[in-house]
């Protein structure tokens, strides 16, 4: 099946240019180590590129505001999130003893997988450079110094950092990006 034809099925123009990508480095073996064929097959130029646009990203002011929107459990997590650009799974596998507030830093050492079915599964971060140190500005301390007095049942030590209601939090339990636009859209108005 080439790339057109995922593209036909209704695949993504990502999801075609993978797979292409993936084909060709399994050919690209039986061609150089194996020596099964005596060229590649996959040539078609610049079927390997997908377009990417580029995310758009709240103001500051505009985290502030979508913070103050969330349920108070939950306002900590998104300052953090956009303060510090940790993935979602980084950002849930974070414990009180990664985040060191008095130098200021978080230690980015695991990340969780979820899977559709709602369990998490533990493991290292995507690649070498997931594991990294990452400098807090000094609001984020502010915040994080306030954050242990404000959620009920938080623990010390290797306790998770983020928890809603003595369990780890889970993305079906935030608002929806539809209802956050919502949420934003009244705030503006009001």
């Amino acid at each position: 099946m080439s790339g057109p034809d995922l593209l036909r099925l209704g695949r993504s123009e990502s999801t075609a240019a993978k797979s292409y990508r993936l084909l060709r480095a399994i050919l690209n073996t039986a061609v150089k180590d194996d020596r099964l064929l005596q060229e590649n097959p996959c040539r078609m130029r610049g079927f390997d590129k997908e377009p990417t646009s580029e995310r758009p990203t709240a103001s500051v002011d505009q985290v502030w505001r979508l913070a103050a929107l969330m349920p108070h459990r939950f306002r900590a997590l998104v300052i953090f999130a956009a303060f510090t650009g940790l993935r979602w799974g980084e950002l849930v596998a974070l414990r009180v003893r990664d985040v060191d507030l008095d130098l200021g830093v978080v230690h980015v050492v695991r990340k969780f997988a979820e899977m559709q079915n709602g369990e998490r599964v533990p493991g290292s971060p995507k690649s070498d450079a997931g594991f990294r140190t990452v400098a807090l500005p000094s609001v984020l301390v502010t915040v994080m110094r306030e954050h242990p007095n404000r959620v009920p049942g938080k623990r010390s030590g290797g306790a998770d950092l983020q928890r809603a209601k003595g369990r780890l939090v889970a993305k079906k339990q935030l608002p929806s990006i539809s209802a956050l636009g919502r949420m934003c859209s009244r705030s503006r108005t009001a």
